[in-house]
């Protein structure tokens, strides 16, 4: 039995979609180094000084369990190590000859666990 017009479209779209969806922390961060270099190297094309923002959703830790999240008493204190790590690959990741101990970070506040990171290009 053939599948249907609406129903095999469907399916080529979940598996499109699951395609665009990262399946790791690993791998959203990969991704959105690549996707950084990108922009940097067109954004340098047209001679203009690379200044990017970048909007980047922390994943949560692969170790994570429903019962950590609901409720997660000091959840935004322990994620700020976790996200620091995963900033300091993703600006060493898209800024050539730099190193993660090259990466400067200042907490913004403590209460909100917000932090400000800098990496510059040699």
């Amino acid at each position: 039995m053939r599948p249907s017009i609406p129903a095999l479209v469907t399916l080529l779209v979940a598996q499109g979609a699951r395609a665009l969806i990262p399946a790791t922390p690993g791998e959203q961060t990969r991704r959105a180094i690549t996707s950084m270099k990108e922009k940097i190297a067109q954004v340098r094309s047209s001679n203009l000084p690379p200044r990017i923002y970048i909007d980047y959703l922390i994943p949560l830790p692969p170790a994570t369990t429903d019962a950590d999240i609901d409720p997660w008493p000091g959840g935004l204190a322990q994620m700020y190590p976790y996200a620091e790590d995963i900033l300091r690959d993703i600006l060493t990741g898209i800024v050539d000859e730099s190193s993660r101990d090259a990466v400067s970070s200042q907490v913004v506040s403590v209460q909100d666990c917000c932090g400000f990171f800098i990496q510059e290009s040699p």
